[in-house]
């Protein structure tokens, strides 16, 4: 658990952060973007298959080895020792250790052996079950989803209640980061909104005075660029993305062999122990550019540095598996009318 950075593009920023929200946060009711899933034969596939571990003993009968009997207490200096008999699990917190007592063996035992579907299903995902002619409860008890059984009481239907691609729990407040323009408003959002005319979480494109913004961000590209040539001197270095295409090696694969020879180059090594890593990121090409070329590079480093860019509802980049690359970031940030809306956040994640 933790924090990621969010930039909104666009109106309804509210209902563009409802969109990612993962399930469980979510307002049952409010957010517009639940929508509801048939999970019944999924399920089914999945239960027929799963298999769970259990011990049996010389007589055949079946043990749970979570029952407390099958736990001892650690003794002092015995956290990285190897037993006398193998462990399954040791828990720390609590100073104790799973063993297998001598005579019983592990054994990975068809859950359809050990519970029935609806047990199964219902420990799963914590569905309750529709009474008849019930309607779902979609404010409390069925929010995350429900089942319904025949007369008979077998599974008929397995609902389950989610939003897609649930990214982050909560929004928290937004971060202060955009400067305006002389007379111009924008919106700070920390427990409640506040109009505010110096620096805004929220404001609209052309109130934002990204020139002032790219002044601040100069001072501080200049002194990271005499650093890093200070620290490589005249050296040189082959560029990350030459060494992928001489290797067939895919970018940002860090155990590749692409990888390993970029680090291991002199001019980086120099580069990475002057910290300039932690101050640019982990690829460092950006500083073979001439000093001028390189302050100038990116007409909107501040809002390119967030981990996540959602446009209109749209996740354009999610600093992992979704990439926007500074170019295409700069044209789309250039095309955007002055009255569009921009909100930088901070969100739980």
């Amino acid at each position: 658990m933790g924090h990621c950075t969010v930039l909104v593009i666009g109106e309804n920023a509210q209902d563009q952060f409802d969109k990612f929200q993962r399930a469980e946060y979510a307002h049952p009711t409010q957010n517009r973007h639940f929508v509801v899933i048939d999970v019944l034969e999924e399920n089914r596939a999945r239960y027929a298959r799963e298999t769970q571990r259990m011990l049996r003993d010389a007589g055949g009968a079946l043990h749970d080895p979570w029952d407390a009997r099958f736990w001892r207490p650690l003794v002092a200096g015995d956290e990285d020792a190897v037993p006398t008999t193998r462990p399954i699990a040791t828990n720390l917190t609590n100073r104790t250790r799973q063993y297998v007592p001598e005579g019983f063996r592990e054994e990975q035992v068809p859950v359809r052996e050990l519970q029935s579907f609806r047990e199964w299903i219902t420990r799963r995902h914590g569905f309750k079950v529709l009474e008849p002619n019930e309607t779902p409860d979609l404010a409390d008890k069925h929010r995350g989803g429900w089942l319904r059984v025949d007369p008979a009481g077998e599974i008929v239907e397995a609902m389950d209640r989610t939003i897609p691609g649930g990214e982050w729990d909560w929004f928290e407040r937004t971060i202060d980061v955009f400067k305006l323009k002389p007379g111009a408003s924008g919106l700070s959002i920390r427990d409640g909104e506040r109009v505010v005319h110096d620096r805004a979480g929220a404001a609209r494109k052309g109130d934002i005075d990204f020139d002032a913004m790219r002044a601040d961000e100069a001072q501080a590209d200049a002194a990271l660029w005499d650093r890093a040539a200070a620290a490589r001197g005249a050296l040189t270095w082959i560029h990350y993305d030459e060494l992928c295409r001489q290797h067939g090696a895919r970018m940002f694969d860090y155990a590749s062999p692409a990888w390993q020879e970029y680090r291991a180059q002199p001019a980086i090594e120099a580069m990475v122990a002057a910290g300039l890593e932690s101050d640019l990121g982990a690829c460092l090409d950006a500083l073979a550019l001439p000093r001028a070329a390189f302050i100038t590079r990116d007409r909107y480093r501040s809002l390119r540095q967030f981990g996540y860019v959602v446009k209109d509802g749209e996740m354009l980049a999610d600093g992992i598996r979704i990439h926007l690359s500074h170019q295409a970031f700069d044209a789309m940030m250039d095309a955007l009318p002055d009255d569009t809306l921009l909100t930088a956040a901070l969100v739980h994640a």
